[in-house]
């Protein structure tokens, strides 16, 4: 069997998607140790953007005026409880964890270009 040189896109892809994994990983150490850390010191607050209708809201400036469907606001939770600090972070480390599992099908499958077989059982698992 003739042994083939990697593809230089496919190995170039391959080094993004492992670096952009290593990120991932980065990110999710980093919304733990952070909510840990405001957990303990009991000082951390939360900064959240919804929406909300415009008879929800209180007084507004008389500059602001709201459309009839609804308004962008940003709460704030200032020493934020600790089931509070894990709910937030819960939900951080849910998304972190979808793009995780895609960045890792991913890098599979540019594995099995790189090494010249992309044509095998294996990748038609990660695909579906």
């Amino acid at each position: 069997m003739v042994s083939r040189r990697p593809s230089r896109p496919a190995s170039i892809g391959y080094a993004i998607v492992t670096f952009f994994l290593g990120l991932t990983l980065l990110g999710g150490v980093y919304a733990i140790g952070s909510a840990a850390v405001g957990a303990v010191r009991g000082d951390h607050s939360i900064t959240l953007d919804r929406t909300a209708p415009p008879d929800q809201l209180a007084s507004l400036p008389p500059e602001v005026k709201p459309t009839d469907q609804c308004c962008a606001v940003t709460q704030t939770i200032n020493d934020a409880t600790p089931l509070q600090l894990l709910l937030w972070t819960a939900s951080d480390l849910i998304m972190l964890g979808l793009g995780f599992v895609a960045l890792w099908q991913l890098r599979g499958l540019l594995g099995s270009v790189r090494h010249g077989d992309p044509f095998h059982a294996t990748n038609v698992r990660r695909l579906r």
